[in-house]
């Protein structure tokens, strides 16, 4: 689960820069940003569900038929949440700017060219 947890930090903390960079770029699509308490109060929300149903998979209860499979398989959804998060975060990371460009400096040498 912590796995999990710094995975969506660093697909929100990537995404958020992202979004500020766009918006102070003049970006059209992007009219605003929304305050981190809110992101982060929502993202935070949804990862203590996640935490909640993990620890109740693990669990044991007696009225559910095949308890023991669900059991072991409580890390399933985790993994994958984890794995795309983190291929997000990394596409976030590795993201271009509007002309093509990384950085501040790239962008202006490819201005220069044009």
């Amino acid at each position: 689960m912590s796995t999990l947890g710094g995975a969506e930090a660093m697909s929100f903390a990537s995404r958020a820069l992202i979004l500020e960079n766009r918006q102070a770029a003049g970006d059209p699509l992007v009219t605003s940003h929304p305050s981190n308490a809110y992101l982060i109060g929502k993202y935070g929300a949804m990862f203590a569900a996640e935490t909640f149903v993990a620890y109740e998979m693990k669990k044991r209860h007696d009225w559910l038929p095949g308890d023991r499979v669900v059991r072991k398989l409580w890390w399933v959804y985790p993994v994958a949440m984890a794995t795309i998060n983190f291929k997000l975060g990394i596409h976030n990371v590795r993201s271009k700017g509007p002309g093509g460009c990384t950085s501040e400096a790239e962008c202006e040498a490819l201005a220069g060219y044009q």
